[in-house]
């Protein structure tokens, strides 16, 4: 008897978050410009809880699921930019009309040598001047990639030889979002191309011409609760400790001074680190489909989606949000930082 009302029960969950995760997935992928792109399309029922369940599923080469042109957001992911770390993010945006572009697989590509891909290294000083060089380097690289993606999708809303994005593309509208270091590839892409209407950076150094320059598109930074360098951080015995807590004491005040000189919101998300930007394990979405009270994981991906899919909308779609005004009763993990005086 209890299991039968356990199966019950998950059944009708399931039921419930198909209904809730909005059209699922579909892709097609450019050959010839390496780039991925995912939209939202009409689904039955069964593909609609199979994209609710895995996040990571996701139907292939489909009509898009309106004829209206929507708003295309081009996305990168942490060092060294190629991966995709936030499915379930990107999910919700797909399901509430948006076209995102990533690269074509999610795993290191061919862009360049492999020696460029190397992890970040702040083992020594030597290590991490080769670091902040390799850096401003890839991001340029990465920066242009998406130029270089935009102008392809111009070239495919004009004419894709097989007719799914002919006219469907809206490029007067474009983000661009990233985490880690592909928040610093979005705030980079924005510096060299106008285009780029709104940026999302998910706890990202800056590196490049923006972290020096600033950019003047909308800029939304979601950082982590992490604590600012203390001296002894700055000075101490660990190479790691040392040379990361030097980089973040240079870039942390330089970004809020960007801000603050251009315009954009710093918000800080109470009680998480930068590793846990990124999709829960199955364990922490498993207590969705039961109907649980979300964890910290799920807590964090409900907060990122909210306020990520609110600053497009703003930006993009020109639908005010009063969660971008400042603190919310609803999210009260999330800190705004005050600018005022900082320019």
């Amino acid at each position: 008897m209890l299991l039968a009302i356990a199966c019950l029960w998950v059944g009708f969950r399931l039921v419930i978050l198909a209904e809730q995760s909005g059209d699922p997935f579909a892709t097609a992928i450019s050959e010839r410009e390496q780039f991925r792109i995912w939209y939202p399309v009409e689904a039955s029922a069964l593909t609609r809880l199979s994209a609710a369940i895995w996040p990571r599923r996701y139907v292939h080469d489909q009509a898009l699921a309106t004829a209206e042109p929507v708003p295309v957001l081009i996305y990168f992911g942490g060092w060294p930019g190629t991966g995709v770390d936030n499915h379930e993010l990107l999910r919700t945006l797909v399901g509430q009309g948006y076209v995102v572009v990533t690269e074509k697989n999610v795993m290191p590509s061919a862009l360049e040598p492999a020696e460029s891909e190397r992890p970040m290294d702040f083992s020594s000083a030597e290590a991490y001047e080769d670091t902040l060089r390799r850096a401003d380097t890839r991001v340029r690289l990465l920066a242009r990639t998406a130029v270089a993606w935009l102008d392809s999708l111009e070239s495919l809303n004009q004419h894709d030889p097989l007719g799914r994005f002919t006219g469907r593309l809206d490029l007067a509208r474009v983000g661009v979002l990233g985490y880690s270091f592909g928040g610093a590839v979005a705030a980079e892409a924005a510096w060299l191309d106008p285009r780029f209407r709104a940026v999302v950076n998910l706890d990202g150094w800056s590196f490049g011409d923006a972290a020096t320059e600033g950019i003047h598109q909308p800029y939304l930074f979601i950082s982590d609760d992490s604590p600012e360098p203390t001296s002894q951080d700055l000075n101490s015995s660990d190479p790691v400790q040392r040379y990361t807590s030097r980089l973040t004491a240079l870039d942390y005040p330089r970004l809020l001074h960007n801000l603050a000189r251009n315009g954009g919101n710093f918000l800080r998300v109470a009680g998480t680190r930068h590793p846990e930007f990124v999709d829960r394990g199955r364990r922490s979405s498993g207590r969705e489909i039961l109907g649980l009270p979300p964890d910290a994981a799920g807590r964090l991906q409900a907060i990122l989606q909210a306020y990520v899919l609110a600053f497009f909308q703003q930006h993009l779609r020109g639908i005010e949000s009063g969660l971008l005004r400042g603190p919310s009763p609803r999210f009260p993990e999330v800190r705004f930082h005050d600018l005022e005086g900082l320019q």
